[in-house]
């Protein structure tokens, strides 16, 4: 699951890079990236996601780190590593592979159905039962998707898309857990980070998100595979 990409030959003037330090970058983007997952392996993904700017590309697409995304998740690592003491340092880095393709080009949404009146109004007295935690998370990723720069706001537009998104989050808050919403939009979306997943869902992936919400507030047994996605065991799909 690891994907990283060397630099290229030449620098951005065009001046020749030596492979020793070619190679060396390679190696240092790999460090960070296994850093960065033996965090979420130590239980610390939620502070890691909190910490994360939103214009770092999620790890799925590290590959596309700049030299200053790399700066950044440095000292985001830095920091969780010295709060919780994690002795990552001495570890070998990842062995490179080969690099992942390109994310799928953005596809405007299509938000020009409107969604049920009656739809409508039933979320809208769903939203205002919301405790206060529940509200943070519903908030929470709202925010990170006009971080992204997608709007996915009902009030403007109470398309259906938007309206099975937000049925979606509200579903993911009744589990307090904001790490299971962001492993499933990796399930079901390969763009390249959480705000832009939820902000260019589709509709039929909106309800894909509703259904796999269904089987964990439901109890159903669920497995998170290796590349951090959710998968319905067998008699759930």
């Amino acid at each position: 699951r690891w994907w990283n990409t060397r630099r290229s030959e030449r620098d951005a003037i065009g001046k020749r890079v030596e492979q020793p330090q070619q190679q060396q970058l390679a190696v240092e983007h790999d460090n960070l990236v296994e850093r960065c997952y033996k965090i979420r392996d130590a239980g610390h993904q939620q502070q890691l996601a909190e910490l994360w700017r939103p214009d770092i590309p999620v790890l799925k697409f590290s590959d596309q780190w700049t030299d200053q995304h790399r700066k950044n998740v440095t000292k985001i690592v830095e920091q969780i590593e010295t709060e919780h003491e994690l002795p990552w340092s001495d570890r070998q880095p990842a062995k490179p592979v080969k690099p992942t393709s390109e994310p799928p080009r953005a596809v405007k949404p299509d938000d020009t159905q409107n969604a049920d009146a009656d739809a409508m109004e039933a979320l809208k007295n769903r939203y205002t039962e919301l405790n206060e935690k529940q509200l943070d998370y519903v908030k929470h990723f709202t925010s990170l998707a006009n971080q992204a720069g997608h709007n996915i706001s009902l009030q403007q537009t109470p398309s259906v898309r938007r309206f099975n998104i937000a049925t979606a989050i509200i579903d993911f808050s009744e589990t307090d857990d904001r790490d299971i919403l962001v492993t499933a939009l990796n399930t079901i979306s390969d763009q390249p980070d959480t705000g832009t997943q939820l902000g260019l869902l589709t509709s039929t992936q909106a309800i894909e998100l509703k259904t796999i919400a269904s089987h964990l507030l439901s109890g159903d047994p669920v497995e998170i595979t290796s590349n951090n996605t959710i998968k319905l065991l067998e008699g759930n799909q």
